[in-house]
């Protein structure tokens, strides 16, 4: 197959109606914000990334004939078609394209049940797409209050760990949530059902 046709192949639009774009969540996402700060409820975010580089090293003779961009359009089209299949109903998949990376919103998820989720969202994109993945998360309202500073809390984690994995020489893919947002081992469960008490439904 010459790589024309294997890159017009991988070059498939993301059509999971799970999965919406940020922006156009924005409505959904304060919905939920104010139906957990009025009903008291824990609400969690995680910050999902694709880690390109072990994903190239796996699919050595793919790179070779297609651009980077092609493998990182079938990564971002193969993840969220995995996210909305394996986790729950009551979650939601949000897409961030321009950064090459998912945002998943948990309502009624608490600190201990977030850690859970991490493990298994990790052991899902290992065993469904055999690719690592990086994950930075927040709590609401233990660690923020509104959707922005979650993002934010996220996103540092996230940069936190690929910083002090490269430092360290460490797994890059490792959760464990700590003080410091700093990860310091790996718990890698098999993907079968999700591990969590928190899945009810919406009220």
């Amino acid at each position: 197959m010459n790589s024309k046709k294997r890159s017009k192949e991988l070059h498939l639009e993301n059509s999971n109606k799970r999965v919406q774009e940020l922006a156009q969540a924005y409505d959904e996402i304060q919905i939920e914000i104010f139906r957990s700060r009025h009903h008291h409820h824990p609400m969690s975010i995680i910050v999902v990334e694709p880690v390109l580089d072990a994903i190239q090293t796996s699919l050595h003779r793919l790179v070779q004939e297609i651009q980077q961009a092609m493998v990182s359009s079938y990564v971002i089209n193969n993840m969220a078609h995995t996210l909305s299949k394996y986790i729950r109903r009551t979650d939601f998949v949000l897409e961030q394209r321009e950064r090459g990376r998912f945002i998943i919103l948990c309502p009624d998820t608490n600190s201990s049940d977030l850690e859970l989720m991490v493990e298994y969202v990790k052991s899902v994109a290992k065993e469904q797409l055999g690719a690592p993945i990086t994950c930075g998360a927040a709590t609401f309202p233990n660690e923020a209050i509104t959707f922005e500073e979650l993002l934010k809390k996220a996103e540092t984690q996230l940069e936190g760990i690929k910083h002090h994995s490269r430092n360290e020489s460490e797994d890059p893919y490792s959760f464990t949530r700590s003080d410091n947002g700093i990860a310091s081992e790996e718990v890698s469960p098999k993907a079968e059902a999700l591990p969590i008490s928190g899945a009810s439904s919406r009220s």
